[in-house]
């Protein structure tokens, strides 16, 4: 008579990480989640948009490729759904979709927080000087997805090289390359709204409220700091720029995944 073996479920342990380099891509790994949750927030995304369901699958595999198949953190968040929506009327699964954003945050920070705590398990000290991990000046996965777009009517063949070389650019601290880049996209980019000039997209285009605000602060903000390390001529005493004074990150994604959303 043949045997029956027993399938034997892993038991659920904690990840052990091999270095502090990578709890540090986790972390990374992690804000991506986080920046996609502010995304959804930003563009007034409804609950029932495939796009929620996208980053609900994100979080779910995000957490496991960071902590493990078999880690408590996955097994606890395997499921993970933004919102709860059990038959309850449209308006109040849109409530439900908004506090579940902020509970998701929430979730990924604390997720954030063990990692760096797990820092301390390691005995050897970082370099004092060695560089520290920040996120790209332009997500990566935005730029993947421009990647993806195949247009018959744009070739986004130079607005995704201009995003990396603004990553680059970012990743050595050139500072007025920045903001010259940025300055560049968008002025590269109004066609796709049909418009001539970015000042028309940023008065006329009919997007959200926040996506209107975004642009603006684009169009007044940063082409004002733009122009003024571009066109001020040399001077009895200069004062350079800050990673501050050139941070349009947040407003220039929401233009990117604007664009997204217009051609894919």
């Amino acid at each position: 008579m043949a045997s029956h073996r027993t399938l034997q479920v892993p038991p659920i342990e904690p990840k052990v990480f091999t270095s502090l380099k990578e709890i540090d891509a986790g972390i990374t790994k992690l804000r991506y989640r986080i920046q996609d949750l502010e995304q959804l927030a930003s563009q007034e995304i409804r609950y029932d948009d495939q796009e929620v369901r996208n980053v609900e699958s994100n979080i779910q595999s995000t957490i496991q490729d960071v902590f493990g198949s078999n880690s408590p953190e996955f097994d606890e968040h395997k499921h993970h759904d933004i919102g709860d929506y059990i038959m309850n009327p449209e308006n109040l699964n849109q409530q439900s979709f908004a506090k579940g954003i902020l509970r998701s945050k929430a979730m990924l920070e604390n997720l954030i927080s063990r990692l760096k705590e797990k820092k301390s398990d390691f005995s050897q000290p970082e370099e004092k000087h060695s560089p520290t991990t920040e996120m790209p000046y332009v997500d990566l996965q935005r730029i993947d997805e421009l990647r993806a777009i195949s247009s018959s009517k744009f070739d986004l063949t130079k607005l995704i090289r201009l995003c990396e070389e603004l990553n680059s650019s970012h990743n050595n601290g050139n500072l007025f390359a920045i903001a010259m880049l940025t300055r560049a996209i968008i002025d590269h980019v109004p066609p796709i709204f049909d418009f001539a000039k970015f000042s028309e997209v940023s008065s006329n285009y009919k997007g959200t409220k926040s996506f209107k605000e975004s642009m603006n602060h684009l169009q007044n903000s940063l082409r004002s700091i733009a122009d003024s390390h571009l066109h001020v001529q040399i001077r009895s005493k200069e004062i350079l720029p800050t990673k501050t004074q050139v941070n349009f990150s947040a407003d220039l994604d929401v233009l990117l995944a604007e664009i997204v959303r217009l051609l894919k």
